[in-house]
Protein backbone atom coordinates (compact mmCIF):
# COMPACT_ATOMS: atom_id res chain seq x y z
CA UNK A 1 0.00 0.00 0.00
CA UNK A 2 1.34 3.40 -0.98
CA UNK A 3 0.30 6.58 0.78
CA UNK A 4 1.44 10.16 0.47
CA UNK A 5 1.81 12.53 3.37
CA UNK A 6 3.48 15.80 4.22
CA UNK A 7 5.67 16.76 7.15
CA UNK A 8 3.19 19.59 7.68
CA UNK A 9 0.35 17.18 8.49
CA UNK A 10 -0.71 17.11 12.15
CA UNK A 11 0.02 13.41 12.62
CA UNK A 12 3.69 13.95 11.80
CA UNK A 13 3.89 17.23 13.70
CA UNK A 14 2.70 15.50 16.87
CA UNK A 15 4.68 12.27 16.50
CA UNK A 16 8.38 12.88 15.81
CA UNK A 17 7.89 14.27 12.33
CA UNK A 18 10.29 17.06 13.22
CA UNK A 19 13.03 14.50 13.95
CA UNK A 20 12.46 12.72 10.65
CA UNK A 21 12.35 16.02 8.77
CA UNK A 22 15.61 17.14 10.36
CA UNK A 23 17.22 13.87 9.32
CA UNK A 24 16.21 14.43 5.69
CA UNK A 25 17.47 18.01 5.80
CA UNK A 26 20.84 16.77 7.07
CA UNK A 27 21.19 14.38 4.13
CA UNK A 28 20.38 17.21 1.72
CA UNK A 29 16.95 16.01 0.62
CA UNK A 30 14.66 18.52 -1.05
CA UNK A 31 11.21 19.24 0.36
CA UNK A 32 9.56 18.19 -2.91
CA UNK A 33 11.26 14.79 -3.07
CA UNK A 34 9.27 11.68 -2.33
CA UNK A 35 10.61 9.09 0.07
CA UNK A 36 9.85 5.56 1.00
CA UNK A 37 11.59 4.55 4.18
CA UNK A 38 10.78 2.17 6.99
CA UNK A 39 11.47 4.89 9.59
CA UNK A 40 8.69 7.04 8.15
CA UNK A 41 6.33 4.08 7.87
CA UNK A 42 7.08 3.05 11.46
CA UNK A 43 6.51 6.60 12.76
CA UNK A 44 3.12 6.82 11.03
CA UNK A 45 2.00 3.35 12.16
CA UNK A 46 2.97 4.02 15.77
CA UNK A 47 1.19 7.38 15.69
CA UNK A 48 -1.97 5.82 14.25
CA UNK A 49 -1.89 3.11 16.91
CA UNK A 50 -1.48 5.66 19.71
CA UNK A 51 -4.35 7.75 18.35
CA UNK A 52 -6.57 4.67 18.09
CA UNK A 53 -5.81 3.76 21.71
CA UNK A 54 -6.35 7.30 23.00
CA UNK A 55 -9.36 8.75 21.17
CA UNK A 56 -12.62 7.47 22.67
CA UNK A 57 -15.30 10.07 21.97
CA UNK A 58 -14.39 11.47 18.58
CA UNK A 59 -15.56 14.99 17.80
CA UNK A 60 -16.06 16.05 14.20
CA UNK A 61 -13.90 18.78 12.70
CA UNK A 62 -13.46 20.60 9.40
CA UNK A 63 -9.67 20.17 9.21
CA UNK A 64 -7.04 17.75 10.44
CA UNK A 65 -5.54 20.44 12.68
CA UNK A 66 -8.93 21.09 14.27
CA UNK A 67 -9.56 17.34 14.66
CA UNK A 68 -6.28 16.92 16.56
CA UNK A 69 -7.06 19.93 18.75
CA UNK A 70 -10.48 18.53 19.66
CA UNK A 71 -9.66 14.83 19.94
CA UNK A 72 -6.02 14.33 20.79
CA UNK A 73 -4.29 16.18 23.54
Amino acid sequence: MLAYTSFEEPILKKFSGDKVLELFRKIGAKETESFSHKLITKTIREAQKKIGETVRNEQKAVSMDEWFDKNFK
